[in-house]
């Protein structure tokens, strides 16, 4: 009744229909072809990296599960595995549909070329069934530092706030980067394992947001690489960590270094959203670890904006360790809302 495979080319208008009508209405997949094709066509071109059920009788896509290998943003991946999930949705108001979530995982963790899997911001639902997987689950954690010369924030909540401990006598330096060729000597330390390659095919090349790049240093020879966004919100601005390259661990304390940055780009705080890289590690770059139910709150939705803190649940199967999400890991650093020009106002 259904044929369970990759989503085609001649496909595509129907995929973008059923994130529309299923998933959200005036979701920026549905809209937004280049970011679609960015995302989720396949690097040689030749199918969408979504499975669909496709009823035989009716055409219709009933049910679709999204998925973003390592190796979309680098081809030199593929032997690593590496995969991450994205939409996952049945279309409930069709009876024959029951069951097909299921068979489109399943079909998922068959394919030849996985060898580990990982999905962010699951539901309750979704942890309870990757749980009877027996996949590893996380709460995610978020760590932050304020900006010390901020007079006003518009965007966390920090009346409580306690202030970040500094290991001056290990100081780490951290500079900008313009050319990301010049950082070729930096090496994966963890999984799902990446590159330089896909560092600049995925952020530096990506068609809506910008991103900075920010090498940390040890006797002027950078060791780790780090990804972040500046996001502008509620006449504010703040910067994110949405990925790394290279062993935090490695890493002294980066206090001053971002007090530099911070007050240059009158952000309020710099944060990251991770599962797996250590509180230890944060703690000697003096980051605070943001407790989900206290008084100071920073942010994690922008789009819109919801000023609370957020519970991000993570899952995954891995053979290899250390096994490390971050926030733009799979499609969680994905713009939600277009604007007119085709951008959000990140910039």
């Amino acid at each position: 009744m259904y044929d369970i495979r990759s989503c085609r080319l001649d496909e595509v208008e129907l995929l973008e229909t059923f994130i529309d009508r299923k998933w959200r209405t005036g979701h920026s997949l549905s809209k937004n072809r280049a970011l679609l094709d960015w995302q989720h066509l396949d690097s040689r071109g030749e199918k969408y990296n979504f499975l669909i059920a496709k009823h035989e009788g009716t055409g219709s896509i009933d049910a679709v599960l999204g998925f973003i290998p390592t190796w979309q943003f680098d081809r030199a991946l593929l032997a690593e595995g590496d995969y991450w999930g994205a939409i996952w949705k049945i279309d409930e108001t069709v009876e024959a549909a029951r069951g097909l979530g299921h068979l489109l995982f399943q079909k998922l963790l068959s394919l030849r070329e996985l060898k580990s899997f990982g999905a962010l911001g699951i539901s309750d639902d979704t942890a309870r069934y990757m749980s009877i997987l027996k996949f590893s689950a996380a709460t995610m954690d978020q760590h932050y530092i304020l900006n010390e010369q901020c007079r006003e924030f518009r965007i966390a909540t920090t009346e409580h706030a306690t202030r970040a401990s500094r290991h001056r006598n290990d100081p780490t330096e951290l500079t900008e980067v313009n050319d990301l060729s010049e950082m070729g000597s930096i090496q994966a330390a963890y999984r799902p394992k990446k590159s330089i390659r896909y560092i600049e095919n995925r952020y530096a090349r990506h068609p809506v947001y910008h991103y900075r790049f920010l090498a940390l240093h040890r006797e002027s020879h950078p060791f780790a690489l780090i990804v972040a966004r500046k996001v502008k919100s509620q006449g504010s601005s703040c910067l994110r960590i949405v990925d790394v390259l290279g062993d935090l661990s490695a890493s002294g304390c980066l206090y001053d270094s971002v007090q530099e940055l911070l007050q240059r780009e009158n952000a309020e705080y710099l944060d990251c959203v991770s599962s797996g890289i250590g509180d230890d590690a944060f703690e000697r770059m003096s980051f605070q670890k943001l407790a989900r139910d206290g008084d100071v709150i920073i942010p994690n939705f922008f789009e819109p904006f919801e000023r609370k803190n957020i519970t991000i649940r993570c899952a995954w199967r891995s053979e290899q360790e250390p096994y490390v999400l971050v926030k733009g890991d799979s499609d969680q650093d994905r713009p939600n809302q277009l604007q007119a020009a085709g951008q959000p106002d990140d910039r």
